[in-house]
């Protein structure tokens, strides 16, 4: 698997250009247009590179591809759709409490577009990773190093001037060495660069700088990604990079930072103990690891051997050291003196303001439950004086907020945008969980472990955090991190796009026997032969988990029969090790298919092989329906076996985007003329039953679909008309049904006149001995017996259910489904008419070979996988 590497376009240079300047935001200064609104100049670019991604993906879909698996999209849609959805939630809190209270929220549908936008550069960089390759990846690895350097470079200038009396900051304590940090805590306005007063910039420097610091090391861990950057630029940059940027932690006087940084180390430590992807060396583990916390003891000890405490350390001693009456503050019975003149240090003051804040939110939405639903909106009088019960005096600076982006969430939007969030940021765990997690050998997988190791170091803290503070959607935070798992997305989009040609995985809940193992056997057959590697995942039931491995296929056997997080875990880490397209064959199949799609993003087909949801009543079939209507938003394609079944489908409602018909063929080799008398006379004989009998063949699982009990209540009333007739029954199903239904025939005196075979492998040969063939089923897809049956001359009776109606329409005897009457009925009708048995047998050997030939429907369904994914998957 390779990323790929091809000649540049001009599309893609512009997408690296917008990239490069994206990465260097933290070089350019804001802009302060009014008191209240500080704009970043590189919100444009942010535009830019939406109006970029939605060209690329644009040129990838329009051309009549509806339908189609796309790797350009896959790769980064779910991350953007959460979030879109949290966007979404708070616009509609934002509308709701707007015509509720008839005001307009400037501010907070600036900032749901300022959230939007930060969003671009994850897909602008999944997109760009799998266009331009190492590329990308080289432009990172050259770029964030060499910024966060200059911006050390600028904050140490600005530093030096704070001593010597030429650059004051009294933005917390009245103290100089409080610096808003660098250029991101300054602004550019009329009267020249001024230190920002309306957001806390220390903050989001600090946390810029442990991102920095997450990716630096795994740079040099992974000595340049094993050469998609040079190895001495790697190491090098790591050793200088990492203590100064630990340092500047230390000057900005950030308790989050820190909580960060410590988390981040901590993350690292573990990483290099358990070595997930074994993607480092004993001896470099340890030798990292003694550096690592040699570094940090360092740091600690310096304010020892330097003298002056360093500002975030005495920001954090101040809040241990102070007594803090946390339990009264979250309870609400002690309030925070606001007033900046107290004795009370600023430091302590803040810690027990979002402590107050807290309970205070946390009470008010237990009082209004309703908040849950429809939220506050983004008014900040609002929220100052129903959800804090302060009076709003102007910007209420320390009131802003609930200093908690979860209950911040709820409370604006309620627990529609709360929930999606959570969604989104565990999705994101788990994504950085496997990334870390992949083996590293060469390629991309080592790129993608090596940006594994950044994510899981940086975001599980990073979560830590943002419960303390609103850290996470801050600025250049939130670009930079999205970037990050740009990425990452786009190195696994291309391990995925490389894996998909020439490879299906054929999931099925069931091996036993049955129409869908035969229909599977066919099709993976077919495969096989035209040289792609095929892989079963099914439970381990015989005879087909045996018949399949002598194939030469490779099985993975899994409990599917018993769906539970363990299984769902084994099956994606195989489709993670191992991507290719999926053919979901049925609903249990597909429950599985649908977690492979989320998590792995490869193209799934599903087949149901029957529209069971239909014929479920009550809360069932609401269930059975609100699941498969998911399945076919998430699906690719839904291939159905016959028209019946698409119509019903369509009849109720379910989504038609993707759907298409390939009716089932016949998978054995037909009949020759000749073959068929000789044969019935010697399976008569071996299933012991005379040749004046008149046998009546039933083939099926025993389960309510396919109607045994119909069929063996219709037998009495048969009997009566017909005494010559004997009854075949073949299928499996549960012991103790089937010794139920077998006294239930003794108890009538009918024990001789139905022989229960039990499961036979060759139940298609056994067909042959009968002089007709009744089927009870309640519902089907198309059902594969039918064909086998007429292409032993046998005549048929069925159900009129989707499936037998596809087969029998025009020319077979259908009768009422659900009707025991009506099947003895259709029985009797036939038993009597020997002249009309000859007539049908004949007439079903000509609509076999017209329309239900394997041929036929191999060669449809190679078209559906070439519609559904694309035409690499033949390749």
């Amino acid at each position: 698997m390779a990323v790929t590497e091809t000649r540049l376009s001009r599309l893609d240079r512009i997408g690296l250009g917008l990239l490069a300047l994206l990465l260097s935001s933290p070089l350019m200064f804001k802009v302060r247009v009014s008191d209240g609104l500080v704009v970043h100049p590189f919100v444009p670019l942010l535009a830019a590179a939406w109006i970029w991604v939605a060209w690329v993906i644009w040129k990838k879909t329009t051309p009549g591809r509806s339908g189609r698996w796309v790797i350009e999209w896959q790769a980064w849609n779910i991350p953007i759709i959460l979030f879109a959805l949290v966007i979404g939630g708070l616009a509609i809190s934002l509308v709701i409490n707007g015509v509720r209270f008839g005001s307009l929220s400037s501010a907070g549908w600036l900032l749901l577009l300022k959230w939007a936008l930060y969003l671009a550069p994850l897909p602008l960089t999944a997109l760009l990773v799998m266009r331009a390759g190492r590329r990308v990846l080289q432009l990172v690895g050259w770029l964030l190093p060499c910024v966060a350097f200059l911006t050390l470079g600028y904050t140490a200038v600005r530093l030096l001037q704070a001593t010597t009396g030429e650059y004051f900051n009294a933005y917390f304590d009245g103290k100089a060495m409080f610096l808003a940090m660098g250029m991101m805590g300054e602004a550019l306005s009329a009267d020249g660069v001024v230190v920002r007063s309306d957001t806390v910039s220390h903050g989001a420097y600090g946390m810029y700088l442990v991102l920095v610091l997450a990716f630096s090391g795994s740079l040099a861990l992974f000595r340049g990604w094993n050469g998609a950057l040079p190895v001495s630029y790697a190491v090098t940059q790591g050793i200088i990079l990492s203590p100064l940027l630990m340092l500047g932690v230390l000057l900005t006087g950030s308790r989050a930072s820190l909580v960060l940084l410590a988390g981040v180390l901590l993350m690292f430590l573990v990483l290099l103990m358990i070595n997930p992807g074994e993607a480092q060396s004993r001896l470099r583990r340890i030798v990292v690891a003694v550096l690592v916390l040699t570094m940090s003891f360092c740091l600690v000890l310096l304010p020892r051997w330097v003298g002056p405490v360093l500002p975030t350390l005495e920001r954090m001693q101040e809040t241990v050291k102070q007594p803090l009456d946390l339990q009264a503050s979250l309870r609400g019975s002690k309030v925070p003196d606001f007033d900046p003149g107290t004795q009370v240090g600023v430091t302590v003051r803040n810690v027990q303001s979002r402590v107050w804040l807290w309970g205070q939110t946390v009470r008010y939405i237990a009082d209004h439950p309703l908040t849950l639903v429809t939220g506050i909106g983004f008014d900040r009088q609002r929220f100052v004086e129903q959800v804090v019960g302060l009076p709003y005096l102007g910007t209420n600076t320390e009131l802003k907020t609930a200093h908690n982006l979860y209950l911040d969430v709820a409370i604006k939007g309620g627990v529609g945008p709360l929930v999606l969030l959570l969604l989104f940021c565990l999705w994101a765990l788990w994504f950085a969980g496997t990334c870390a997690s992949t083996m590293a050998t060469e390629g991309p997988a080592t790129l993608l472990c090596g940006m594994g190791w950044v994510l899981l170091s940086l975001w599980p803290p990073l979560l830590l955090v943002s419960v303390v503070g609103e850290d996470l959607v801050t600025d250049n935070l939130l670009l930079h991190w999205t970037m990050l798992f740009g990425v990452a997305l786009g190195l696994r989009g291309a391990i995925v796009g490389s894996a998909v040609p020439g490879r299906m995985v054929h999931l099925s809940a069931t091996a036993g026997i049955g129409g869908g193992p035969v229909y599977i056997t066919a099709v993976a057959r077919h495969q096989l032969q035209q040289g792609t590697q095929v892989r079963m995942v099914c439970s381990d039931e015989k005879p087909y988990v045996d018949i399949w491995r002598e194939m030469g296929i490779r099985v993975t056997a899994l409990p599917m029969r018993h769906p539970n997080v363990r299984t769902i875990w084994n099956l994606v880490a195989v489709m993670l090790r191992d991507p290719a397209p999926v053919h979901a064959h049925g609903r249990g199949a597909a429950f599985f298919a649908l977690w492979v799609k989320l998590l792995v993003r490869v193209p799934v087909i599903y087949t149901p092989h029957g529209p069971h949801y239909a014929f479920m009543r009550g809360w069932r079939f609401v269930s059975a329906w609100c699941v498969e209507y998911l399945f076919r938003v998430v699906f690719d394609t839904v291939l159905y076996v016959s028209h019946g079944e698409q119509v019903l489908a369509k009849s109720l409602r379910l989504p038609m985007r993707g759907a298409r018909v390939v009716l089932s063929g016949m998978m054995s080799a037909p009949f020759r003329d000749g073959e068929q008398p000789v044969r019935r006379e010697a399976i008569r004989q071996e299933v012991g039953v005379a040749p004046s009998q008149f046998v009546i063949g039933w083939i099926g699982r025993f389960h309510f679909q396919k109607g045994v009990d119909i069929f063996l209540a219709s037998i009495p009333q048969v009997v009566a008309h017909v005494p010559e007739a004997v009854w075949l029954v073949i299928g499996e199903g549960e012991s103790e049904e089937i010794e139920r239904y077998r006294d239930h025939m003794r108890q009538l005196g009918l024990n001789a006149k139905v022989k229960f075979l039990g499961g036979r492998p060759d139940a298609h040969r056994v067909a042959a001995a009968c002089d007709m063939y009744i089927s009870t089923s309640r519902w089907e897809g198309l059902p594969l017996v039918l064909l086998e049956v007429m292409d032993r001359d046998v005549p048929i009776v069925a159900s009129d259910v989707v499936g037998n109606h596809d087969v029998l329409e025009g020319w077979g005897v259908l009768f009422p489904p659900n009707d025991s009457g009506a099947a003895a009925r259709a029985q009797i009708a036939l038993a009597k008419n020997a002249e009309m048995r000859a007539a049908l047998a004949r007439r079903g050997r000509r609509v076999l070979h017209e329309r239900f030939m394997l041929s036929r429907m191999l060669r449809e369904l190679d078209c559906v996988y070439r519609d559904a994914c694309g035409e690499e998957v033949s390749v």
